[in-house]
């Protein structure tokens, strides 16, 4: 019998591709069947070429004698064996007895070299089949271990509000980590005064203090390995118990997050004052800074007057076309936005006048990205000639020199030594927020076996173009290979374009039907978020025309579901 599974999903509508296949054998006859259990790795924070003992137990949980097998553990980046893991450790397993099991405890060391991060101890019972087994899924179990240092990232966003004698503290969850997130502590004027032990508590209510100014910081307490984050940002209170206004800044946004030095961007917030006492009109500023702090060194690029407001209301503050100033330097900076900037109100709480977000500046130099790529023929084998057509879009503000496109066969959507160099081209001059549709072919290898893979482009594979990012160059797609006679394997990547792209006005999408099936359409933008969810009937032939006018500039994954198949492509919006 073959099992897989689908998840099901309410808001948007829908259903996942099948989980892996799970087979199993049901049998008259009695039969072993090997398992690992009590499997443990000690110690399991490590480095590289560090020894660590490997620990479990192999019992046979069938109704039949078990010949002698051999187990053997590895390094895995997931839960499931693949050519890629990296063995450990092997040992000979005796013959077991139906509920017979046998205890294994080896020494074995980190390969020299190991990348450091989260990683997975498989434990394979039986790994060369010499046993044969009622159910032969069940024969693996898994470790998590971190190899290196992990970095603990510390809470983000701390604020502070009061109300009379109390002071309520919230913050955002820490940048993810490979280290395992328990809870938080939290810190007045340097000393601790209370732990939370829940990840998902984010709040806490500080009473009963007497008027003064307080200092607050929050860590973040990780479970494996264990350890503790530097503090957050610090946030200064002062409690008086006469009533007094307060100014404070939410649902601040910064448009557009990606710019060029001497570009402009639009900026929106409210000012809302949560004191008890209506505030005098008031003067706020917007800085360009390094960090998240706002000290004399961050440069004024704006600033405008804000009404008087009572107590509980808030006004809308926007700016449209605010000049960043011509010679910063590329990279990460903040933008922070300050109420009451010039000190003009006394508030119940001067800490909390501030909120921040973070964008990119570029910088006058070149950045390559491949938008989408077309195989032909979408289907591959092995000693096949296959013809590849994909655009490089250059989303910098100068143009890029000459650059190679170089295309891989992986088996993961990763790409290292271990993959297959298919082809390379060389190209010239790509202008400024231009695009290039070009076109190169390769032979598809002999013997590379049937199944699915991944074609990995790589644009200025010889990193000879300097770009502002540097790390956007990789386009991966799912392909599947066939053996030379294999007629039978579904094109799950062809039948699904967009056009025109770029755009900036109305869209087209082009979209094969699957009989029986309806199509789910999602549109993300680069942070994940959904911009755009569309259900269309089952048909043999699909068009949808979407107006994208009010879209920011970007770039767009289009992601197409009819029942079991998924397709992916690239929209680049002007």
């Amino acid at each position: 019998y073959d099992y897989f599974v689908t998840a099901l999903y309410s808001s948007p509508s829908g259903e996942s591709a099948p989980s892996n296949i799970v087979s199993i054998t049901v049998s008259q006859e009695p039969q072993p069947d090997l398992l690992v259990v009590n499997q443990d790795v000690q110690p399991r924070n490590v480095e590289a070429e560090q020894e660590v003992q490997l620990i479990c137990r192999v019992v046979n949980g069938g109704n039949a004698d078990a010949g002698n097998s051999r187990m053997r553990v590895y390094l895995s980046k997931d839960q499931v064996f693949s050519s890629n893991d990296r063995q450990l450790a092997a040992v000979e397993v005796g013959a077991l007895p139906s509920e017979a099991g046998q205890d294994i405890s080896i020494t074995a060391t980190i390969p020299e070299g190991q990348e450091s991060g989260g990683w997975y101890v498989l434990f394979l019972a039986d790994a060369d089949g010499d046993v044969n087994e009622s159910i032969e899924v069940n024969n693996s179990a898994t470790v998590t271990i971190i190899v290196g240092n992990p970095v603990f990232n510390p809470p983000k966003n701390l604020n502070a509000t009061t109300n009379l004698n109390t002071i309520f503290l919230s913050w955002d969850a820490p940048d993810e980590s490979v280290a395992t997130l328990n809870g938080y502590r939290i810190f007045r004027d340097g000393a601790a005064i209370v732990r939370i032990d829940d990840p998902e508590v984010r709040s806490y209510a500080d009473n009963g203090l007497d008027p003064g100014e307080y200092t607050y910081y929050v860590t973040a307490i990780y479970g494996f390995p264990e350890g503790e984050s530097p503090g957050s940002v610090e946030v200064s209170v002062t409690i008086t118990y006469q009533s007094l206004p307060d100014l404070t800044i939410s649902d601040f946004v910064v448009s557009p997050t990606d710019v060029a030095p001497g570009g402009s961007i639009d900026i929106s917030c409210q000012v809302r004052n949560t004191g008890s006492l209506a505030s005098a009109e008031s003067e706020m500023r917007l800085y360009l800074s390094i960090d998240q702090q706002l000290d004399d060194s961050d440069e004024m690029i704006a600033y405008g007057r804000v009404a008087a407001l009572e107590p509980g209301s808030s006004m809308t503050v926007t700016g449209d076309y605010i000049q960043l100033p011509s010679g910063v330097a590329p990279g990460n900076w903040y933008v922070l936005i300050k109420a009451d900037a010039s000190e003009e109100v006394m508030e119940s709480n001067e800490g909390n006048n501030t909120a921040y977000r973070s964008i990119v500046i570029n910088g006058n130099i070149a950045d390559l990205q491949i938008t989408f790529i077309t195989l032909f023929p979408s289907l591959l084998t092995p000693q096949s000639n296959v013809r590849i057509t994909f655009n490089v879009y250059n989303s910098g503000a100068v143009a890029a020199s000459s650059y190679s496109t170089s295309f891989y066969l992986s088996v993961d959507e990763h790409l290292d030594d271990s993959d297959i160099l298919l082809c390379s081209l060389n190209s010239r001059l790509l202008g400024s927020k231009s695009n290039a549709l070009l076109n190169t072919g390769f032979a598809m290898p002999q013997g590379i076996p049937a199944g699915a893979y991944y074609l990995i482009g790589w644009v200025d594979s010889g990193e000879l173009v300097s770009e502002s990012n540097e790390v956007n160059n990789f386009y991966v797609q799912a392909i599947n290979v066939a053996g030379t006679a294999s007629t039978g394997l579904v094109d799950l990547m062809g039948g699904l374009s967009v056009y025109p792209n770029p755009s900036s006005g109305l869209i087209k999408l082009d979209f094969e039907g699957v009989p029986g099936h309806k199509s789910l359409i999602w549109v993300y933008d680069r942070m994940g978020r959904t911009v755009l969810y569309r259900e269309v009937p089952a048909s043999v032939e699909n068009q949808l025309v979407e107006d994208i006018s009010g879209w920011s500039p970007g770039i767009y994954l289009i992601r197409l579901q009819q029942g079991a198949n998924i397709r992916s492509t690239r929209l680049i919006v002007q």
